[in-house]
């Protein structure tokens, strides 16, 4: 839908909500092992911001050989294909090069002080 209303969008998903996927994910994988998770979730963002694609497959890869099939497919299957069916969404480096926020933070921050503006009264107006 996005394309039939906005052809010329440059499209991107929020680096918060692919965060909040590799922490899900690795949760699961590592439910005891805060270490692991941490290091995990470094490579995996820091592939994700300089290699995009192929370098966040090489990491889900490198994941998937230090758990079992079963927890893999269990907690890492449906976010992996999350990521690989927005892979042209991921183009970090080429935004952050040209100065580009990588984050929806600043926009949804902006419609919400305008929302909240048009539908709370102001100080000193009272409604009848």
């Amino acid at each position: 839908m996005c394309d039939a209303y906005f052809p010329n969008a440059d499209r991107l998903l929020d680096i918060f909500h692919a965060c909040e996927h590799f922490h899900t994910m690795l949760k699961g994988l590592f439910p005891k092992g805060e270490k692991q998770r941490d290091e995990h979730f470094e490579k995996l963002r820091g592939a994700l911001l300089s290699h995009v694609w192929d370098g966040l497959y090489d990491e889900f890869e490198s994941i998937k050989t230090t758990v079992g099939d079963e927890q893999w497919t269990f907690h890492a299957t449906k976010i992996f294909a999350y990521f690989e069916a927005r892979r042209a969404y991921l183009n970090y480096p080429a935004r952050l090069a040209t100065g580009r926020l990588i984050g929806s933070g600043l926009i949804e921050g902006s419609c919400k002080q305008i929302v909240t503006r048009r539908l709370k009264p102001s100080a000193g107006v009272f409604v009848q």
